[in-house]
């Protein structure tokens, strides 16, 4: 088991450890402040490695460069500050002398705190120090536990004597508030002005995405490299189409079909879109109904309608959207969810199952710190909603729209994501790069959220 970050490996002890070990456990800065003695030898640091250091999930903190020794952190559950086992655990830590002063062991406890979070899936974690030990209580302080008490006359057995303890924690909800969560990785070198509208479409193994201000529609099939076609016009979305291999473009006046590389009109939109609208994002219900929004161009004040088409028919669904974006269908087809980005909202409607309508409308939840965009569903039914001007994906209840998990991106304006690969375990990410210098911003991202998809509803026209 290794976990990395930015300048540290951790990763399980061994025997050759014991000399370095003996180096910092000698010192009488190091173990004492902690409740252990130094060290008197090679020969106990050794038993030491054998017998403490090789538990579960307990880890030797190394350079990455260098690969030396510096320290230790790892997990203790047999002498937890609450009965609760199954969903907490206490970390400890030291670390050598040379090595103080450097961030080391905050970036290597916020490190095992993700790991903690999202691969072990604990709820809690606990964190104590004894009284004169500040620069432990500054790194839990630096990594967001929370003072919880303070006890007189605590045994510390191996010192034989008696301190005043103080006990820390940190729940995943606070973690994922103040900034955790999983990072996902650059998925290639391509920049674009306005990526969005990802889909994955199983039956070819096949990611499709727009760049809507380029006007450019793209396709990658398996391993293959990319494709790109050239609209003419800005797209707002690219929905697989149900009958063909082709898909449905909600374009800049009307809704096109693409097949075989050619684009045909089928939906004149002159009529329901202004001079200074265009289509925005759009996705098939799971009848093959197409729902698109339209979205304001210029300086005109945010106003738009969330349509549908159907069997020829376009119907308005919501009446004066401000930015139509992200849009998913509960499992059993009963709920729509729909993001308003200008309303900082996402809302819940009640779904007619003959004629696919929306009504009663709910604000399921909110998010004021950057705008809600592109979204899609998983397996559970939760939400996974790009945050513009946020950097991140947040995962929201379909129930409450709590705050479920985050996937943090080096790209400040994240646009939607959709589930893609053969297991649909990969959250494939877009972003936007217009008028941002970013390295990472206007990139594509993916990320293994611990979560599976769903298959893409498939549009009929």
């Amino acid at each position: 088991m290794i976990i990395e970050s930015e300048r540290l490996i951790l990763r399980y002890w061994n025997e050759d450890d014991a000399a370095v070990c003996y180096e910092y456990c000698k010192d009488p800065k190091v173990g004492p402040i902690t409740g252990w003695p130094p060290h008197k030898d090679i020969e106990e640091s050794l038993y030491i490695i054998r017998n403490v250091l090789t538990a579960p999930d307990n880890f030797a903190i190394t350079l990455k460069q260098s690969g030396t020794v510096i320290g230790n952190v790892g997990l203790k559950y047999d002498d937890l500050a609450c009965d609760d086992k199954e969903n907490s655990t206490e970390i400890g830590f030291w670390l050598g002398v040379p090595h103080w002063g450097k961030g080391y062991m905050t970036e290597a406890v916020k490190a095992i705190i993700e790991y903690i979070f999202e691969d072990l899936h604990k709820e809690t974690i606990w964190c104590g120090y004894y009284d004169g030990n500040d620069r432990s209580r500054h790194v839990q302080q630096k990594c967001g536990f929370k003072y919880q008490w303070t006890t007189p006359d605590v045994d510390v057995p191996l010192m034989n004597e008696k301190r005043t303890g103080h006990v820390n924690k940190l729940t995943r909800d606070e973690w994922l508030e103040e900034g955790g969560g999983r990072h996902a990785r650059l998925y290639d070198t391509n920049k674009y002005r306005l990526a969005e509208a990802p889909f994955y479409d199983e039956r070819y193994d096949r990611i499709s995405w727009v760049d809507i201000i380029d006007g450019k529609f793209y396709t990658k099939q398996g391993s293959d490299e990319s494709v790109c076609f050239d609209a003419g016009q800005k797209i707002g979305s690219a929905i697989p189409l149900k009958n063909t291999k082709g898909y449905v473009l909600a374009c800049q006046d009307g809704l096109y079909t693409y097949e075989n590389g050619k684009l045909t009109k089928t939906v004149d939109l002159k009529s329901y879109y202004k001079s200074y609208q265009r289509s925005n994002d759009a996705k098939a219900d799971p009848d093959g109904r197409i729902f698109f929004g339209s979205s304001v161009e210029g300086d005109h004040s945010p106003c738009g309608n969330l349509y549908s088409y159907f069997e020829g028919a376009v119907k308005v669904q919501q009446a004066n959207t401000k930015i139509s974006n992200g849009m998913a269908w509960s499992h059993d087809k009963t709920k729509f969810y729909f993001s308003d980005s200008l309303e900082h909202a996402v809302f819940v409607y009640d779904r007619d199952l003959v004629t696919g309508d929306i009504t009663n409308r709910k604000v399921l939840f909110e998010i004021n710190d950057g705008v809600p965009d592109g979204l899609c569903i998983d397996e559970n039914g939760n939400l996974w909603v790009a945050v513009w001007d946020g950097k991140r994906i947040e995962c929201r209840s379909h129930k409450d729209g709590k705050l479920l998990d985050v996937i943090r991106l080096d790209a400040r304006h994240v646009t939607s994501c959709c589930f893609i690969g053969k297991n649909l375990d990969t959250l494939f990410i877009t972003s936007s790069g217009e008028d941002l210098e970013g390295e990472s911003d206007g990139r594509l991202f993916i990320c293994k959220p611990g979560v599976k998809g769903v298959i893409c509803d498939k549009a009929t026209i």
